[in-house]
């Protein structure tokens, strides 16, 4: 939903750029649907079989609601998509429980690293390809007309159907003991001193990030005009970066520690958040490379976070409860937070800050708050980890 595809989409039903946020915010609190999967583990026979068709569903529904959205009068556009954000995001939520711990218990522990930095390299390069694809073809669309975009996202829906389709042919392990629930489990995972340290540096972190994300579509559209052509280019050049040096990261996560990732990543995040601040429709050149360095950023964070998060979880026991909690706390802030994005872009609307030949509109304003933010928050959080290096276990 954070694409350019989506966001055309919703502006051109009508719907106020400022409510994209309350669309992201309840795609968040479906998450909630994890803990409902949990519980009726016990009583589903194929669990593969269950993934797979809430993987389908989930698309399917997508299909018709974007196809139905255009003809329905303007007051039922925005309530309607809500309630379809809501429905979709909670089947393929259901599915989290099995899927998480699918991943995890079938990469070996001793090359957790180097793994996931392959195969963020593997999705950086799709990624890449289907940007350059949609910005091309979301060009020569009109951003007027909801249903070409319906039609658009429609393309896309068919894939995940095909994504879910294709887990046939994957081997689900079958792991003692995972399967049984409790709630006596989660005092004990809370215990747990590295995963709730996985749990805080996500939640904390991320807080500046969450008012951010719901608007950088909106930003590129609506402020810097750019073309869909221009922002599939700024993005796959991100993800270019991403290709070419996540084994190196992979590496340094072993060498380095993840305490020490954790806050030498918050510089090039800083530099991101103020160069929405530098940019206009004339001069977008300091976003690119805020985006270059994001690149890396980003997969230094993603690929030290999950290893942590997967050495902190027991190789046996609750341990798809482990995931469920992690998710639970990490999206339902991300709810909070970013339906709170929604206040601050609504307080900001008609706010403008002049310094000498910058004129800084609401989106501007938003985006130095929250590089304000990210100092405390993104230097302090290094500091829930020790600073020791940690080896390696089998999950």
């Amino acid at each position: 939903m954070s694409g350019f595809v989506f966001v055309t989409f919703t502006l051109a039903l009508g719907i106020p750029k400022e409510r994209l946020g309350v669309i992201a915010s309840i795609a968040s609190f479906a998450c909630l649907f994890q803990m409902l999967g949990l519980i009726t583990l016990k009583n589903i026979g194929d669990k593969k079989r269950y993934a797979i068709r809430l993987g389908v569903l989930e698309p399917l529904l997508l299909i018709i609601t974007v196809l139905l959205l255009p003809f329905l009068p303007p007051g039922l556009r925005f309530p309607v998509l809500c309630i379809a954000v809501f429905v979709t995001a909670a089947a393929i939520n259901l599915t989290r429980p099995i899927t998480d711990d699918w991943l995890a218990s079938s990469i070996p522990g001793s090359l957790r690293g180097r793994y996931l930095g392959k195969r963020m390299q593997i999705s950086s390069l799709i990624l890449i390809l289907a940007l350059a694809g949609s910005g091309f073809l979301a060009r020569q669309l009109s951003k007027d007309d909801p249903f070409s975009y319906a039609l658009f996202l429609t393309a896309g829906a068919l894939f995940g159907i095909l994504a879910a389709v294709s887990l046939r042919r994957a081997h689900l392990p079958d792991v003692p003991g995972v399967d049984s629930f409790s709630w006596s489990a989660f005092p004990g995972i809370l215990r747990n001193k590295l995963f709730r340290s996985c749990v805080l540096i996500n939640i904390v972190y991320n807080i500046p990030f969450w008012f951010a994300m719901p608007f950088y579509q909106v930003f590129y559209l609506r402020v810097l005009h750019m073309n869909e052509i221009a922002i599939a280019g700024m993005l796959g050049l991100y993800y270019v970066f991403k290709i070419m040096f996540s084994p190196m990261i992979g590496r340094w996560i072993s060498r380095f520690g993840a305490r020490a990732i954790f806050f030498w990543v918050t510089i090039p995040y800083l530099y991101l958040f103020f160069s929405f601040s530098l940019c206009t429709p004339e001069r977008t050149w300091p976003l690119w490379l805020g985006w270059i360095g994001a690149s890396l950023a980003d997969a230094a964070f993603s690929l030290t976070l999950t290893s942590v998060l997967y050495e902190s979880i027991p190789r046996s026991g609750p341990r798809r409860a482990y995931f469920v909690a992690n998710n639970l706390f990490s999206f339902a802030a991300a709810g909070t937070l970013t339906a709170c994005a929604t206040l601050l872009a609504e307080a900001l609307k008609d706010r403008v800050l002049d310094f000498g030949t910058w004129h800084l509109g609401q989106f501007h304003i938003l985006y130095l708050i929250c590089a304000a933010a990210l100092i405390p928050l993104g230097f302090g959080s290094a500091f829930f980890l020790p600073a020791r290096k940690r080896k390696a276990q089998a999950s």
